[in-house]
């Protein structure tokens, strides 16, 4: 009897042993960082938004060229069979393929001049969603030995104390301060079942998202479609009431304001009006409409902004459209009214248009 209670007592305490060294998130616990030495030394672990992909180590904002050239073939998301040009400071997203594996990532295009969305654009963020398993050991890592399999415990224990840290919901972030945003460098989150990476190298709110030209036509058309029935509605025809509401301090729209460009005249302004510059040298062109009126389209600066117009010769027959609030009296005590130009035609086609209406 007494050999039994020995032999139970020593099986009790094997159990507890095993117990406590499994489970729990204890002491006992395996380490899910990366260990690999080989991998761990190619990271900066500064402020630096960096990562190693399959054995390569990247640094964001990167070209998109540094992908392709590690057997990754790229594909836009939303226009996988079609050309897409990337106006300067645009942006759209693509994924990276290679094996059978996935990496999401945004491309923009940083120059200033357009290019189409490939090798030259830049990868400005990437972005991992994995299932648990779903990764071999250490084909992503990043900062500090993160990985998708990296347990949160783990993470945080290796994050906190980082500047920049900190936590909200199931989500770890390092931060840092850039010039017109605030960037997540590393974006963590590990659940039961998957884990999601994020890595940010420029803030993608300071780049235009892409639309083709196409749309960006039928917006242009809806824009100016829009602004000419709002002029129409607002406009006054009779050119006694224009001058009237205009000396009383009124804005006055102007809508298919149509007429024949009879003379350029420039000047020095002299007026006090808040909208236009005292003292700046400006020009006018004096257009005729059919029933003899002279109406003066205004060149210069309103406000902060600088409002040239296409050179316009004598005799250019012209339709227009726009707002006045102010007058030109005329040496010979003629009174015009002088116009801030909109949109402007000019022998039918559009010559000018403002650029608050302008698809951007």
């Amino acid at each position: 009897m007494k050999k039994r209670t020995i032999a139970l007592f020593l099986v009790f305490v094997l159990a507890a042993a095993l117990l406590c060294g499994c489970g729990g998130g204890g002491s006992g616990a395996k380490n899910s960082l990366c260990t690999d030495e080989t991998i761990l030394s190619k990271l900066k672990n500064d402020g630096t938004p960096e990562f190693v992909l399959d054995g390569v180590y990247y640094a964001l904002p990167a070209k998109a060229e540094e992908f392709l050239k590690n057997g990754w073939a790229m594909t836009v998301d939303d226009y996988p069979d079609r050309e897409v040009l990337l106006q300067a400071q645009e942006r759209v997203d693509v994924t990276f393929a290679k094996d059978g594996r996935n990496v999401s990532a945004i491309l923009a295009n940083d120059s200033l001049v357009p290019l189409e969305a490939g090798k030259d654009c830049s990868v400005v963020q990437v972005s991992l969603y994995v299932s648990a398993g779903e990764l071999p050991e250490n084909y992503f890592v990043t900062k500090f030995g993160i990985t998708p399999a990296t347990s949160a415990r783990d993470a945080k224990a290796v994050l906190k104390d980082k500047e920049g840290f900190k936590e909200s919901s199931d989500f770890l972030y390092l931060t840092q301060k850039a010039d017109l945003s605030t960037l997540d460098v590393l974006c963590f989150r590990s659940g039961k079942d998957s884990a999601s990476v994020k890595i940010e190298g420029a803030g993608e709110f300071i780049y235009r998202r892409y639309k083709p030209l196409e749309e960006k036509a039928k917006e242009q058309a809806e824009a100016i479609a829009k602004y000419k029935a709002e002029a129409e509605a607002g406009s006054l025809k009779d050119y006694a009431e224009i001058i009237t509401a205009l000396d009383t301090k009124m804005t006055v729209p102007f809508a298919s304001l149509k007429g024949t460009v009879v003379l350029k005249g420039t000047g020095n302004y002299e007026g006090k009006e808040n909208d236009l510059i005292m003292g700046q040298d400006l020009s006018l062109y004096a257009v005729e409409d059919a029933s003899g009126q002279i109406y003066c389209i205004f060149e210069g600066f309103v406000g902060s902004d600088v409002l040239k117009l296409p050179e316009l010769a004598e005799g250019d027959v012209i339709s227009l459209w726009g707002f006045a609030s102010k007058i030109t009296t005329f040496s010979d005590g003629y009174k015009a009214p002088t116009v801030i130009t909109k949109i402007l035609e000019k022998d039918g086609e559009l010559i000018y248009l403002a650029d608050d209406l302008k698809t951007k």
